[in-house]
């Protein structure tokens, strides 16, 4: 991730975004991490970087991605433990790939269409609010990009009785129509499942938390994957990066409704989207001071990016400093 940063400066200050350039070529220059003195595994956390949060920052990127998923989790288990009838919906809402001077308002198109399918009369008596992330992908050898929506459902045992239900066709059609476009748009639909063989009540409430907890983390991907533009190729790379950085300018990626409108919000959640989001700390453990195995407390490390080796170096943190 570190050295995909220096890739992205790279490409940025060739755009001319010379400050977006400084930023993330320091970004995860110094890193403070707090482990086990016994030598336990699985107890180093993070307690300090020096992050960007730049939105193509690949450290950053990742960290986002794991408070997000996260995030998502919670979310749907608190909603779950308030309702344990609740069942929850998979749902991918794509467009027909676009190119580059196409992607920001091929974006808006679909950002208003969502708000239009949301208002439709039987889907909002189909569903209890949403989840859903943007997600963008590149395709390098068509040079073209592909938008599409990710979405969590919590809906009631009673959509799938008939009155309520949607089926994948007639999403298709709706959200065709939301769209506005002359073709049929690939929609996949699926429920989630808990594992069956299980009998006992409680047992397959557990079960099915583990399944939407999954199928939480699958959603709660961030928007843009490294990968997708950092490239072996320098001026793919810029071109790339150049087109997702106008396109995302300024949007909110993420956005919960209903139900899980209200639980992020009693679970105080912070703004995955905010400059000033925390991404040293993605999850509340990671707030621990003591080992969870022999219960010693936690020792002060920090580590130094070394450009010349590529790695980081690390030492044990004198106190008081």
């Amino acid at each position: 991730k570190k050295i995909q940063t220096h890739l992205l400066a790279d490409a940025y200050f060739k755009l001319g975004y010379q400050n977006k350039a400084v930023r993330v070529d320091e970004c995860g220059t110094y890193l403070e991490f707090k482990d086990c003195p016994n030598g336990h595994e699985g107890q180093k956390l993070l307690s300090y970087a020096n992050f960007c949060r730049e939105r193509l920052c690949p450290m950053c990127q990742w960290r986002r991605s794991m408070k997000l998923s996260w995030q998502v989790k919670n979310v749907c288990h608190y909603a779950l433990l308030q309702d344990k009838s609740l069942k929850f919906i998979m749902l991918t809402l794509t467009v027909k790939n676009v190119k580059g001077d196409m992607l920001s308002d091929t974006i808006d198109n679909m950002m208003y269409a969502y708000r239009k399918l949301t208002y439709r009369k039987e889907v909002k008596r189909a569903i209890e609010g949403y989840f859903r992330v943007l997600e963008i992908t590149y395709n390098e050898n068509r040079e073209d990009y592909h938008p599409h929506f990710h979405i969590l459902l919590p809906v009631k045992e009673r959509y799938f009785q008939g009155y309520y239900y949607i089926s994948q066709e007639r999403w298709t059609e709706l959200w065709r129509k939301s769209l506005k476009v002359s073709y049929d748009p690939i929609v996949e639909v699926h429920k989630i499942r808990s594992r069956k063989g299980k009998s006992k009540v409680q047992e397959d409430q557990d079960n099915y938390l583990q399944a939407m907890e999954k199928a939480a983390a699958e959603v709660g991907k961030y928007t843009v994957k490294p990968d997708d533009y950092i490239k072996n190729n320098p001026e793919v790379t810029q071109e790339v990066v150049g087109v997702l950085t106008e396109a995302l300018k300024g949007r909110r990626l993420v956005s919960y409704a209903g139900i899980l409108k209200t639980a992020y919000n009693v679970l105080k959640m912070e703004d995955i989207d905010s400059d000033n989001t925390d991404l040293v700390h993605t999850t509340e453990n990671e707030k621990e001071c003591k080992c969870s195995v022999c219960n010693s407390d936690l020792e002060d490390y920090v580590y130094s990016w070394n450009i010349g080796a590529g790695q980081y170096i690390g030492q044990v943190k004198e106190r008081g400093l």
